[in-house]
């Protein structure tokens, strides 16, 4: 509302009370007549006051109460601020949407914990490499959804240098490795990736170097004798 506005409600106002003044002189009660408008003026202040608060309560209502004056000045203004606001929270649900989209695309889990260690979202790689279930875990503590004390040192002495591995609690046979992010207020981003495939090339490597300096030991052996 701008100040032209305020002013034409201010003249408005003044000409109401100076005619209820001429009028209240005429018939030698100007004090009534003044008192009398102010009790309507306010009762109609009152009125709109009720209707703002009945459209701002009124979630399915989306257009706002007819109005004058200063009173279809805020209405307008609320209702154009509730449209830029919608609009962006319709784009942050889009990016949002998007992003989720492409984290359960992941085949590596991505989990969101708060600063006190509450999950708050994670992907389906994640409901399967943890076994998370997502209707019932969803705000627990990831500490007690990953029950290993090693874990949880890892996790609350917040010293995320080196990665954390562990055998998965769903599938022992499955090898885990964590990398943790801290952002925010102290929460977390968590990276869970399935490194099986790595724990099995490096236990072939271990086995090759051991056969092989095995079968080797007996040639030179006799190469030195």
């Amino acid at each position: 509302m701008n100040y032209q506005e305020w002013r034409s409600a201010f003249n408005r106002f003044a000409m109401i009370l100076g005619l209820a003044g001429v009028i209240g002189w005429v018939f030698g009660h100007t004090g009534w007549a003044i008192a009398l408008t102010l009790a309507a003026i306010l009762g109609w202040q009152w009125l709109q006051l009720y209707k703002m608060q009945q459209w701002l309560l009124n979630q399915e209502s989306t257009e706002p109460p007819e109005s004058r004056g200063i009173w279809g000045s805020v209405f307008d203004d609320i209702y154009h601020l509730q449209r830029r606001q919608q609009k962006s929270q319709d784009r942050l649900k889009a990016v949002l949407a998007r992003i989720q989209d492409g984290t359960a695309a992941l085949k590596d889990g991505v989990l969101m914990a708060n600063g006190q260690g509450n999950l708050e979202w994670w992907n389906h790689a994640a409901t399967r490499l943890l076994g998370l279930k997502e209707n019932q875990d969803i705000g627990q503590p990831i500490t007690n959804l990953v029950r290993l004390p090693e874990f949880k040192h890892y996790f609350e002495t917040a010293d995320y240098e080196e990665p954390f591995e562990m055998v998965s609690p769903t599938q022992h046979d499955t090898h885990l490795q964590f990398h943790i992010t801290l952002y925010s207020q102290q929460d977390r981003l968590i990276i869970c990736r399935d490194i099986s495939r790595i724990k099995q090339l490096e236990a072939m490597r271990q086995d090759f170097v051991a056969n092989a300096s095995h079968e080797l030991s007996t040639p030179l052996t006799v190469i030195a004798g």
